[in-house]
This record gives structure tokens, C-alpha cells and sequence, in this order.
């Protein structure tokens, strides 16, 4: 026969980078010398395309436990014959992401053998250097990167953006307000990110964007001052004198004049304006005059009921945002004088089942007289009536009057109810799941948080407040101990998103009901820093402990219900279709706990700002998802029993494309197979179903797929490089090992043998029962 002195594996291996070198001696089979026979085998490995200085991040595994890290090229001797799997890791140096061809190959090493083979490394990521220019000083800009799968990168000034994939990006400039004035950037920009070690540059130059308005009311004497209302753009709502010059942000602006009072006159004469309201749009900075007649009035009385809202935590002008059933709601009815100095008449709303009245609600009318103009973000501006839980029901309509005695004397009260006409309005109403919540006391270092029932009070009616929720339960589950061994306020190794995958896998180590929300609570050791994370469209978070952990956890909560980040505070991650620049809710809010009217100005929950209400946007996305997530997104079909010899917690989470997985526990019992996020299916060749992020494979002795699952990670709120993951799978004969891949980076792949596995079944996961 013949025998190779040097053998060559070209035929191993798959990917077409790797080159092998091998050199056979030429001779026939009757003229063959036999070549001693050596025990050992030799891999000549050579890196190349590194910076100087920089490791390369080869890993070598092989027979017998060989496992050997390679930061250079490097001759393996002295190998025991047998495969080894030679994978080559992603590189991040100087900013820059370097990535090997090829990435992984097998050798079979027979005695004897002498291989080589080269790993080339070439630049895989490219860079954006952003100029920002044109702001005031102090003034913070908003510019978001947009590129390849979701990636988002946000900047308030100018900087670098590095270790960015290839691919097409688009630079968003976000309108800011500053000083009173609205400042512009440039309009979308779409660059291409190259490979490169050299950044692409952008440059946003903000410019000032405003107009100049006067208002003027005519056919008035000098001594009755008109005023009028402007709202426009940024949020402006002001009130302005006759003839003042204001500067406004360009954008269309409604100027509402009001009545004008010539107090020195005897009487008093009322002067009110013949148009209800004006629209201008201002493009430039010349003085756009807007001249309003007005006209005496000396007629009649008159009353206008100019709107009715009806709200549980925000809602439009138009009601437009459905009502939770089973939830207490606020009735608030604008009403309007002609006139200076009237007093408030009384008022019901007359409540309808069907065709028939089933009772009347008296209204707590607004403080000192009626005003002239509707203003619904301000207290004390309408009629009050709160609609108790058991009202609010489709079923239910009903009318609102004012002044049904006609104590005031009108002589048209036609616009003294509503809905115009006198037909009775039936609630638009919507049915959400209970919102149920498991505390979890996460220990840490011997740490263990405050649970007082006043805390857990308190996170919970915040949140009942803010978000569309009716049924609110918890329990408190027993004490979990965390494998970290503490809490960094900068989460610089990752110690958070580590606790909150313990807490997604608890959930499944638990049999948790796919509704049921984990919620850790933590108590770290420092005052300032991370104090909270979530998992984003997934009911599994964690914050801390402090005075305002109800503030967290219902930011958290946010995230659960599949919201972003608002961009307020300068978060990670902000929502790129936020509709407001600062993040402000923009629009009117009701805090049923202390009945209080919440200004369209405040921050949204979902961003970084302190005094935070939830804004229509969040609110109603928070309410379509809760209405449509009764059942999580993808289910598993687990083997039958008579298959397996027990069920696997598989957990983990992937930052930046990296596995990192835990150690696999047996379950005692397979927990309800919609607490897991894998579907099994029978062949491995089939391509990933829509939506799937990851792929585990069961692995037999000789590292052969024996099944295989995808798997949906959860993404993680403030770290969007960061997905968790928890799945049951079979524990089916012959199962040597797990490899959990992530499908958006060749390389991400990690793999760990189940021999030894814990058995922690649900132990200690015993819960105290109470209600809020």
C-alpha cells in the first residue's frame, strides 16, 4: 500500500479559505516501503491579517480533552490522533471587528500526521465618524444611526460609531427645542458602511427654524385688550397679547382668540371675536400679521359645552383610545362662557342602559368662574365625574348637561349637551388579561431586597395607574440566590443581564403560565447606576429596591408590553417612530390616585426622565399588545414521555453574537409547553422559520445533530446587543451534549455536555399569596 508521510484533510474540510499543504511519497505498491508508524500527530496553524500586538482567538479542542487557545500562529505537536474542531473567534481591536476565513474547520489527525493550515483575518466591521454642528451651547442634540437589522446607535453630540455591521445606514436628525426656539437638522441621510478601517463621515448641521406671528384683534376700543391662544408645533401653547410680535418654530399654529372685557365701561362691555379660530403656517422668519375682528355682545347668556373626555390614564380629544373594562374612569366636560365672570350652573351626566335612564351623576364643576376658552391640559379647567369600575362597560351610555334647570337664563341651550342632540354615547370599551405578578427576592452577595407590602403597593397601583391594566394579582415566591457575586452600577460585566436570564429560565423552571410576570427585585450595593432591566415583549424583568422602585418597575413593566426607550435622558435604544421631540407625552393625563390632571409637557415613562406619566403613543401600543399576546409568540412540541428520559432546562443569552450558556438542568416534570420558546423539528437541514434567533442542537457522542430546536430569544431593553434566552427539550438516549448557535454571527455558538446535570426540578418556588 501507500503510506502518507504527510496526509493531506482537504476533503474534512468545507469552507473554501482554508488551504492545506500535503505531500505524498510517490512510489508503487511493489516498490512501497512501509513508513514507521508514530503515536503522535502535528497542526501547523498560521494566523494572519492581525494588527500587530492582537490576538487572534483560535480555539483548538481535540481528543481526550484537549483544549488549546492560539493567539498567533503556533505549532500544535505531540497530538494524540483523532478530530479536532479548530474554531476562530471574532477579534475587536482598536474599535475595529476582525473575523477569520475560515471560521471553523475539522482535521483528522492520524498517527503520523503533519497538517497545515492558514486562518486569515480580515476587517468585518466598518465606522461612522458624526460631526453635529450649528447648536447653542447647551443646547443637546438628537440624532439616531438606522442600520442593518435593527441596530440603532443614538448621539447628543458629535462622536464615532465603531464595530458597526456593513450594510446601509440612514442618519435621522430629530427637530430639538432650545431656548424657546425649534433648531432643524438636515433631512435623512443613507450612507454605506463599508469594511473598512477608515470611518465614513456624516456631518448634521442644525439650523434655526422660526417665524415671527402678531396677533392683532380689530373694532375694539383701546381700552379692551384682546388675547388670544396659540398651539403649535414643539408643543407651544401660549397665550399672547394684541400686537406683541412672537417668535414661533416653523410648522402650522391655530390662534384662538378670546372674548375682550372693557372693564372701565358701566356696565361692563364684552367684546368677542367673530372667528372661532385661525390657522397660519410659518415658513420663514418675516412677521406673518394675523388680524381677528371682534364684535360687541350684547345679547343673551350663553353657555357652550365644547367637549367631553372620558379617560383611565391618557387620552385624545376625539376619545379616540378605548376604555379598559372593570377600570374607574374620569369624565371631564369643557364648558365655555361668552362672557367674563360667570359662575358655574350645575351639571349631570345621565347614565343609560339600553333605552333606559339608570341613574345621575352630579359633576363637581370647575373652581371660580367659567372659563372663556377650552384649555383641557390645566386643573380646574371642566366639570368632573368619576365613572366607578363597574361603569365602565360597553353596554353603558350616557348624556351630559349643563345647567338643566336653566338657572342661568339662556335662550339656546342646544349646545348645552352632549353628544349634540341629546342621543345617549356608549362607551368604546376593550377586555385585557389580568395582569399577574410574580416577585421574585433575588439574593446576591448576601444581599437580599426590601419586600415590604408597602413597596410592592406602591409599584403595583403606579402601574395600574399608567398602564391599560383592570385585575391586578401577585404573589411573592421564595428567595432565589443569584450565581453573581454582585451588582456593577455601570453593568460593565454584564451582572444584570446575567440575573435577568436566571430569571427568564426560573420562569421555566417554574411551569409559570406564559401570563404570569417575573419580576426580580435586587438590592445593590450602590446609590447611582443601573437600576433596572427588562425584557422587551417578554413578561421576565428586574430592578432594584429604592424609594423609587415604582417608578422602575413600571418602566420595566414598559418594556415587558414591548415598548422602547423615549427619548428623554439620552437612553440606549430609543424608538425611532416616538412622535415627540424630548420625549413628552404630549397629551393629557389623569393620575387616578390622587385625581390629578397630568400636563401633555411631562416626560414619558418609557424614557430616562424623572416625573414621568405614560404618553397616548406608549399607551395604546402597551394595550394592542396586551390584547393580542394571551399566548406567547411561538410554543414548543416536545417529544412524548415513552421518548425521553426526562425534560432539559436549556438557558442562556447571546451579547454581541456570543453564546454564553448555563449549565442544563433535569426538570422533574415537563413544564407547560408554552413556557418555552423552541419549536422542535424533525430535520436539520430545514431552514429557520421566520423570526427564529437562534438554533439548539442535541448532539450525540460523535458531536452528530440528533435533533434540533429554534429558538425566539427575548431582546433586552438597555442592552440591545443582548438576547435571553429559555427553552425545555427532551432528554432523548444517547444526548452527550448541547450547541446553542447564534443565527445573526457564524461564530456564535457555544456548547455544553449535560453529563452531570443538576436535578433542581421547582424546588423552593413555594409562593405567599396576596392582593393588592
Amino acid at each position: 500500500m501507500i503510506r502518507p508521510t504527510l496526509r493531506s484533510v482537504a476533503t474534512s474540510l468545507t469552507i473554501g479559505a482554508l488551504w492545506l499543504v500535503g505531500a505524498w511519497t510517490l512510489a508503487s505498491c511493489r516498490d512501497a516501503v512501509p513508513a514507521p508508524v508514530t503515536e503522535r500527530a502535528q497542526l501547523t496553524l498560521v494566523v494572519a491579517g492581525l494588527p500587530r500586538g492582537t490576538g487572534a482567538g483560535v480555539q483548538v479542542n481535540g481528543p481526550s480533552g484537549f483544549s488549546r487557545g492560539v493567539d498567533s500562529s503556533t505549532v500544535l505537536g505531540d497530538l494524540l490522533p483523532g478530530r479536532y474542531t479548530v474554531r476562530a473567534g471574532e477579534v475587536r481591536a482598536q474599535g475595529v471587528l476582525w473575523t477569520a476565513s475560515p471560521s471553523s474547520f475539522d482535521a483528522q489527525l492520524a498517527a503520523g500526521d503533519t497538517i497545515f493550515a492558514a486562518i486569515s483575518y480580515a476587517v468585518a466591521s466598518g465606522s461612522v465618524r458624526l460631526t453635529i454642528s450649528g447648536l447653542p451651547s447647551g443646547a443637546t442634540a438628537s440624532v439616531r444611526l438606522l442600520g442593518p437589522n435593527g441596530l440603532q446607535r443614538n448621539a447628543s453630540s458629535s462622536v464615532t460609531f465603531a464595530e458597526l455591521p456593513p450594510g446601509e445606514y440612514t442618519v435621522l436628525a430629530d427637530s430639538i427645542q432650545s431656548g424657546g426656539t425649534g433648531w432643524r437638522g438636515p433631512f435623512a441621510q443613507v450612507v454605506q458602511v463599508p469594511a473598512s478601517l477608515t470611518p465614513v463621515s456624516v456631518s448634521v448641521d442644525y439650523r434655526r427654524v422660526s417665524g415671527r406671528l402678531v396677533f392683532l384683534g380689530s373694532g375694539i376700543p383701546a381700552d379692551a385688550r384682546a388675547t388670544a391662544r396659540i398651539q403649535g408645533p414643539l408643543l407651544t401653547d401660549t397665550l399672547v397679547n394684541s400686537g406683541t410680535v412672537l417668535e414661533l418654530p416653523v410648522g402650522s399654529h391655530v390662534i384662538t382668540p378670546l372674548p375682550a372685557l372693557r372693564s372701565g365701561s358701566t356696565p361692563p362691555r364684552l367684546y368677542v371675536p367673530v372667528l372661532r379660530s385661525v390657522t397660519r403656517a410659518l415658513t420663514d422668519a418675516a412677521v406673518d400679521t394675523v388680524v381677528v375682528p371682534y364684535t360687541a355682545n350684547a345679547g343673551p347668556i350663553n353657555l357652550t359645552l365644547d367637549n367631553v373626555m372620558i379617560t383611565q390614564a391618557v387620552q385624545r380629544s376625539d376619545n379616540g383610545i378605548p376604555l379598559v373594562t372593570g377600570r374607574e374612569a374620569l369624565l371631564r366636560a369643557f364648558v365655555v362662557a361668552d362672557r367674563e365672570g360667570l359662575a358655574p350652573p350645575r351639571a349631570v351626566v345621565r347614565l343609560f342602559e339600553g333605552s333606559n335612564q339608570i341613574g345621575t351623576l352630579p359633576m363637581t364643576p370647575p373652581p371660580g368662574a367659567l372659563p372663556l376658552v377650552t384649555r383641557e391640559g390645566l386643573e380646574d379647567q371642566a366639570y368632573t365625574a368619576r365613572l366607578a369600575a363597574d361603569l365602565v362597560r360597553s353596554s353603558l351610555r350616557l348624556v351630559v348637561d349643563i345647567d338643566p334647570d336653566s338657572s342661568i337664563g339662556e335662550v339656546q341651550r342646544g349646545d348645552n349637551v352632549w353628544p349634540s342632540g341629546g342621543t345617549p354615547r356608549a362607551l368604546t370599551t376593550v377586555t385585557v388579561p389580568p395582569f399577574v405578578v410574580r416577585f421574585v427576592p433575588v439574593v446576591i452577595a448576601d444581599r437580599a431586597p426590601e419586600m415590604s407590602p408597602g413597596r410592592i403597593t406602591d409599584m403595583l397601583n403606579l402601574a395600574r395607574a399608567m398602564w391599560p391594566l383592570a385585575t391586578v394579582d401577585f404573589d411573592i415566591r421564595a428567595p432565589f440566590v443569584s450565581a453573581v457575586a454582585s451588582l456593577q452600577p455601570t453593568d460593565a460585566d454584564g451582572s444584570w443581564s446575567t440575573v435577568l436570564s436566571e430569571l427568564r429560565a426560573l420562569r421555566v423552571l417554574d411551569g409559570a403560565p406564559a401570563g404570569v410576570h417575573y419580576y426580580g427585585v435586587v438590592s445593590p450595593a450602590y446609590g447611582t447606576g443601573v437600576f433596572g432591566l427588562g425584557l422587551i415583549g417578554s413578561p421576565t424583568s428586574v430592578g432594584w429596591d429604592r424609594d423609587d422602585a415604582a417608578q422602575v418597575a413600571t418602566h420595566e413593566w414598559g418594556h415587558n408590553f414591548g415598548r422602547t426607550h423615549s427619548p428623554c435622558g439620552d437612553p440606549p435604544g430609543i424608538d425611532a417612530f416616538y412622535p415627540t421631540v424630548g420625549g413628552a407625552t404630549a397629551s393629557v393625563g389623569w393620575d387616578l390616585r390622587s385625581n390629578r390632571i397630568v400636563s401633555p409637557l411631562t416626560p414619558d415613562i418609557m424614557g430616562y426622565c424623572a416625573n414621568a406619566w405614560v404618553s397616548e403613543y406608549a399607551y395604546t401600543r402597551a394595550l394592542a399588545f396586551r390584547q393580542n399576546t394571551m399566548s406567547p409568540r411561538v410554543t414548543a412540541t416536545l417529544a412524548s414521555p415513552s421518548q425521553t428520559q426526562g425534560t432539559l432546562l436549556v438557558s442562556g443569552h447571546s451579547r454581541r453574537g456570543r453564546v454564553h450558556l448555563d449549565v442544563p438542568q433535569v426538570l422533574r416534570t415537563s413544564p407547560p409547553a408554552r413556557s418555552t420558546s423552541a419549536v422542535f423539528v424533525h430535520d436539520p437541514l430545514v431552514a429557520a422559520p421566520p423570526g427564529a434567533t437562534h438554533r439548539l442542537d442535541l448532539l450525540d457522542a460523535a458531536q452528530q445533530v440528533m435533533r434540533r430546536y429554534w429558538l425566539v430569544a427575548d431582546a433586552v431593553d438597555h442592552a440591545p446587543d443582548v438576547q435571553v434566552f429559555a427553552a425545555a427539550v427532551p432528554q432523548i438516549a444517547g444526548l452527550r451534549a448541547i450547541r446553542v448557535s447564534d443565527l445573526r454571527h457564524a461564530l456564535g455558538a457555544s456548547t455544553v455536555s449535560i453529563s452531570g446535570t443538576a436535578n433542581s426540578g421547582s424546588a423552593g418556588a413555594e409562593a405567599v399569596v396576596r392582593k393588592p
